[in-house]
């Protein structure tokens, strides 16, 4: 199990949802401790533990296991202060993947209209 990934999931939905580890703790019966081990990648949580995890933070199970992609050059505008750069990335890396899923099953892509304007491409 990619615990590292587990950590930072676990860490970033409950920042989303704006709960402290306590709170977290309480609604899916745990003890902090139990919560602060997940997030410092302290030892394996068994499965019981992840999806009383899930269950308090209204999330699938397989939601902790997937590894957000990383955007590196990202330029967005925001009338909200931002807080976490890192969430916000995280969950548009969500969305983007989202809607590319829905374009291939729905196969409707609509054709990128701003090829050619860059120097470099033809």
């Amino acid at each position: 199990m990619k615990n590292d990934v587990v950590a930072k999931n676990v860490k970033r939905f409950r920042a989303v949802r704006k709960i402290s580890q306590q709170k977290l703790a309480d609604k899916a019966g745990l003890s902090v401790l139990a919560i602060k081990n997940i997030e410092h990648v302290k030892g394996e949580p068994r499965m019981s533990t992840l999806e009383a995890v899930t269950k308090a933070l209204n999330v699938k199970l397989l939601d902790l296991f997937k590894s957000v992609r990383v955007l590196h050059a990202v330029r967005f505008r925001s009338k909200k202060k931002i807080r976490n750069r890192e969430n916000i990335l995280a969950e548009v890396v969500l969305w983007l993947d989202d809607f590319n899923y829905l374009e291939e099953e729905l196969d409707c892509r609509i054709p990128f209209k701003l090829v050619g304007i860059l120097k470099n491409e033809k």
